[in-house]
């Protein structure tokens, strides 16, 4: 039963752009669609658009970097007059850079191999390459963390573009906010409106 009501979930949320039919999940919340790049048109013609703060680790930060950090949040919160919201949630912690950079340097080393290159010393690398990648794949699978993100509102496109550049303006390399894409977008949403489900639609 578990599995079938989270299957569900996961083709609701496959349609939450596709509003096909009466029974289409768009008549329960309030979407219309949302294109590539992340801009989402809600029912009632308005728009919205989601930005990541980057992940930071203040524990770790002298106090020189986090009284940067805090500025920049104050001079968002002071200086930004328009509608914003901050919201947070647990996602499948997602690191597909490390991946790839672990991936190109095992596929270099295989290749040494293949050419009897340093043999010996290429098997002992492409053994730690594989293991890392192991490690990274299990971390993807198993992990979650605590995401932010500011939700922009805005009666037209026009509006949000300009709240979107006023936003990573204020926020400054600090805060590191990104516009995230549709299907980010697509994510975020499913996550707000199935916070009991501990999936991510993205995996």
């Amino acid at each position: 039963m578990k599995k079938r009501e989270i299957g569900g979930a996961t083709a609701r949320a496959k349609s939450l752009f596709n509003n096909k039919g009466s029974d289409s999940v768009v008549n329960l919340l309030p979407y219309k669609s949302c294109s590539p790049d992340g801009v989402v048109t809600k029912s009632d013609n308005s728009y919205q658009a989601f930005l990541a703060v980057k992940t930071t680790d203040l524990e770790s930060m002298n106090d020189d970097e986090l009284a940067l950090w805090c500025n920049a949040l104050t001079r968002l919160s002071q200086i930004y007059g328009a509608s914003l919201k901050l919201i947070s949630m647990s996602r499948k912690t997602s690191v597909p850079e490390q991946i790839d950079y672990w991936r190109s340097h095992n596929r270099i080393t295989e290749r040494a191999k293949a050419q009897h290159s340093n043999v010996a010393q290429n098997q002992i690398i492409s053994e730690i390459e594989k293991a890392t990648l192991a490690k990274l794949h299990a971390l993807e699978r198993n992990s979650t963390e605590l995401k932010f993100y500011f939700m922009v509102s805005a009666k037209t496109k026009k509006e949000l573009a300009k709240n979107v550049r006023s936003l990573k303006i204020l926020g400054g390399r600090e805060l590191g906010l990104e516009m995230q894409d549709r299907k980010e977008v697509t994510a975020i949403i499913f996550r707000m409106n199935n916070m009991n489900d501990e999936g991510d639609y993205n995996k």
